[in-house]
């Protein structure tokens, strides 16, 4: 059930998803892009040469400006997908409770219920949080490591 309340989420929601992940290229720039020049800065101080260590410092202030940039988009974008997968949760999970309760004409223990759907949208976004915060931000490192030590001479 909650793959496919991901999932369903995910289909009406694919720009916003589609822009998250276009977003995460700061998790590159930060974990590959920023040491690698780092590291030039580093020999180029020990080598003396002024104009090359300016060029340097330029752009890893470039870099780092840009990554913090990212990050903020990113949360931007965070922040428009909670309400938006709240309110979609709940919907949900009520049209279904009503849905399997419709023939069933007992009393539902309604302070219960409303307990639990108030509170299933939230943990339900944490899950995805954790997921993206763990899972996602590893891959994109894994992957561009890859691509950085395969394509560097």
């Amino acid at each position: 059930m909650f793959n496919d309340l991901y999932l369903e989420f995910a289909k009406k929601n694919y720009i916003i998803i589609i822009l998250n992940f276009v977003l995460n290229i700061s998790i590159t720039i930060d974990k590959i892009g920023l040491p690698h020049y780092y590291g030039k800065l580093i020999s180029s101080l020990k080598s003396g040469k002024r104009n090359k260590i300016k060029n340097f410092f330029i752009i890893l202030i470039v870099m780092w400006s840009l990554v913090q940039l990212l990050n903020l988009l990113r949360e931007g974008v965070y922040s428009k997908v909670f309400p938006r997968f709240v309110a979609f949760t709940r919907n949900k999970l009520i049209n279904k409770v009503f849905e399997s309760n419709k023939l069933d004409y007992q009393d539902l223990e309604t302070g219960k219920l409303l307990t639990k759907l108030s509170s299933a949208p939230g943990v339900l976004y944490g899950i995805a949080k954790e997921l993206r915060n763990i899972f996602l931000k590893n891959v994109f490192t894994y992957i561009s490591t890859f691509f950085y030590l395969f394509s560097y001479d």
